[in-house]
């Protein structure tokens, strides 16, 4: 199955590259081939096109395919079925020391990287900033638009002041982002009022606070910001016992997927991490991936199953 994965450098990509050397050891049967793509709208209009069997996205894109909307007007797609979930993503800011960025009040003007162009998850923001568009408005103003593998450059060139951040699983950062943090100096910023209003009343993220993880260097205590889940999807013509091969590997032998991606669900000893993303009143769950769940104890009779 050839899998879509957005960039090189992101936790997506990571994953399914972790995902696809495991297989290739513990598997006779399937093989698992990580695509770039670019990102989840591309993701999804290649695989409409037939080249490519799976993509790891939010289900947020997927439904936006599903009901031609941003950015998919007046375009009739195919999407595929649901999976599993792999990645529960903590998006926060972080600013340059020195710029004297403390709260999210204090990004508006400013020169801010708000992901790459073209992901679905920046769409994503985006969208949800729209419950204030005049916050937003102010946001991105200076927005600075460029692919993440020149991220680290630009904070170290000064055209940077803050980022949207991210990180996977409570355990480590995208290369990207580690890469930025090994050459300049960040902390978190404090979310203010306005924009945690933002966070708590848009349906499409959801706000939280944490403790901050995955940096090398003191950024501080707290993260505040929003949470995204992804899943992979499947193409319903993918056999069920390769889907169900898939997760069964993903339980058994997901220390080894470990040693390629730290961040990667225990899913052997908390199976319920496979179903976090998988929602009702969406799209049917792929057959193989029904399957694994009744047979661990994991299905909802609210899940539809597909063909």
């Amino acid at each position: 199955m050839r899998v879509g994965s957005s960039t090189q450098g992101s936790t997506v990509f990571q994953t399914s590259q972790a995902i696809q050397r495991v297989l290739r050891e513990q598997s006779d049967s399937v093989r698992w081939d990580t695509q770039t793509t670019g990102g989840d709208p591309a993701s999804t209009r290649i695989y409409d096109q037939g080249d490519l069997e799976a993509y790891g996205m939010t289900n947020y894109t997927v439904k936006n395919a599903l009901n031609s909307q941003e950015p998919f007007e007046d375009e009739d797609l195919d999407v595929p079925y649901q999976g599993f979930t792999y990645f529960v993503r903590d998006d926060h800011f972080v600013a340059l020391d020195g710029t004297g960025i403390e709260t999210t009040d204090d990004l508006l003007g400013r020169d801010v990287y708000l992901l790459q162009p073209g992901w679905g998850t920046r769409q994503q923001f985006m969208d949800a900033m729209d419950e204030d568009p005049d916050l937003k408005e102010e946001l991105t103003e200076n927005v600075v638009n460029i692919d993440t593998g020149d991220v680290a450059g630009a904070a170290e060139e000064g055209r940077i002041e803050a980022i949207l951040s991210y990180g996977a699983n409570e355990v480590n950062l995208p290369t990207w982002m580690a890469e930025t943090g090994a050459r300049v100096d960040l902390h978190s910023v404090e979310v203010t009022d306005q924009f945690q209003d933002v966070f708590e009343q848009s349906n499409l993220v959801s706000y939280y606070e944490k403790d901050t993880y995955g940096y090398e260097q003191d950024v501080g205590d707290t993260f505040q910001g929003w949470n995204l889940l992804f899943q992979y999807f499947f193409d319903p013509d993918l056999s069920a016992d390769a889907v169900y091969e898939v997760l069964e590997i993903a339980y058994e032998h997901y220390e080894s997927v470990q040693e390629g991606q730290p961040a990667f669900f225990p899913y052997g000893e908390e199976p319920e991490h496979f179903v976090t993303a998988i929602e009702s009143d969406f799209l049917p769950v792929h057959p193989g991936a029904a399957d694994f769940y009744e047979d661990h104890d994991l299905w909802d009779d609210s899940w539809e199953r597909g063909d």
